[in-house]
């Protein structure tokens, strides 16, 4: 029979967590943690650990009904759809002309590399977009800053060496959006959640290859800024298979 601890045990694998890092979440010993694995976790800490791992109290108890409370975004409907932001739908969309970037207005923006836990721009090296669509989504050209997707977690929605700007006024997050981060001094490309106690849910998009990870309050995570703008490839030609 599958248990509240076997459960338990399953997110703690899914969030690469240990036994003692959720203790440490908890301020409990790590002997507590793993009694709660096998023998169930107890009810007076179900709703803790529960909000603290972002799955609804009912399922980690009993296994039924919804697991998340944040559901993993669906694939696109439309291939079209890879090249639309779904998380940022509350924005306008700028017209597929001031996407061209084309005119002498154009905005040269810097790229930037990760260094000793913060960002460094490279010399001589620009991302070019249109200040129309700057303008658009009233982002300021000067906060901006270009990088490149580090790997694989937001495919195919952006694939890794993809270039991507971000506005970097933008450093308290909204949940659910997307935002680049520095995370124990790595960059990462990940959508943001709020949970307990001060801690921090990164979830990546390609949830078959990638797991969710929790950060807590003392974690040093760095919001860099929010992610508007992405370039990408197709991932093979149409006649070769992927």
């Amino acid at each position: 029979m599958i248990t509240s601890g076997d459960r338990l045990k399953t997110l703690l694998q899914e969030c690469h967590l240990s036994p003692s890092d959720l203790a440490l979440h908890r301020n409990v010993l790590p002997q507590h943690v793993n009694n709660w694995i096998r023998r169930g976790v107890p009810i007076a800490r179900l709703d803790d650990i529960a909000g603290l791992l972002c799955v609804h109290t009912h399922w980690l108890r009993t296994g039924m009904g919804p697991k998340y409370r944040f559901p993993p975004p669906a694939p696109p409907l439309d291939p079209q759809d890879h090249f639309i932001d779904q998380d940022n739908l509350l924005y306008p969309t700028p017209s597929p002309t001031a996407l061209a970037a084309s005119t002498h207005e154009d905005v040269l923006i810097p790229f930037h590399r990760p260094l000793n836990q913060q960002l460094i721009a490279v010399d001589n090296r620009h991302l070019r977009l249109p200040r129309e669509a700057l303008d658009s989504l009233r982002i300021n050209p000067d906060h901006c800053a270009a990088l490149i997707m580090p790997d694989t977690s937001q495919a195919p929605r952006i694939q890794p060496g993809a270039a991507v700007a971000i506005d970097r006024s933008h450093t308290t997050y909204q949940p659910g959006h997307l935002y680049a981060v520095l995370h124990g001094g790595d960059l990462a490309i990940r959508n943001l959640y709020p949970m307990t106690c001060n801690a921090m849910r990164l979830r990546p998009y390609n949830l078959a290859h990638f797991s969710d990870e929790l950060a807590s309050a003392q974690e040093a995570v760095e919001v860099l800024g929010w992610v508007f703008w992405w370039s990408t490839l197709q991932p093979c030609r149409p006649d070769e298979k992927q």
